[in-house]
């Protein structure tokens, strides 16, 4: 489960529809659509769209919707839900984030794990090994779609 701030609430849709209004009548818990937005002029790589029944309600943030869009790309299925909105009182906006779960596609073999260093062979065949702090931050998801 991965909860993920919306960001670009506060702009209109295509079709003028305020995404403030969309989310001032949006329940906490209720289903939202992930849908990969590849034409999207400010990120091609990994705009991920929040839409919920009445409309776009805004984006994954840039830096969870590179994980998201991978994921999205790759045949992952998901179930999504708004935790929120929040907000709109007294003159603020609504705010929301979206927790979503995302499950490989059947048949194929996740492993989650951490980087804690990499061997092997440099270019001129020199056998070596590194290790960093950042690495053993990071998690490195691993799939198969046959037995590995």
């Amino acid at each position: 489960m991965e909860s993920m701030k919306i960001t670009g609430v506060t702009f209109n849709n295509e079709d003028g529809v305020s995404r403030q209004k969309i989310l001032s009548h949006m329940q906490s818990g209720e289903a939202v659509d992930l849908i990969r937005e590849p034409n999207h002029p400010e990120d091609p790589y990994s705009a991920v769209a929040v839409v919920g029944a009445m409309g776009k309600i805004g984006y994954i943030s840039r830096d969870k919707a590179v994980f998201a869009s991978d994921f999205l790309d790759n045949g992952f299925s998901y179930l999504a839900k708004i935790d929120g909105p929040w907000g709109g009182q007294e003159g603020k906006n609504y705010g929301a984030k979206v927790d979503a779960h995302f499950m490989p596609p059947e048949g194929s073999t996740i492993i989650r794990t951490k980087v804690i260093g990499i061997t092997g062979y440099n270019e001129v065949g020199k056998a070596e090994r590194k290790m960093s702090k950042n690495w053993k931050k990071e998690l490195l998801d691993l799939q198969w779609e046959e037995d590995p």
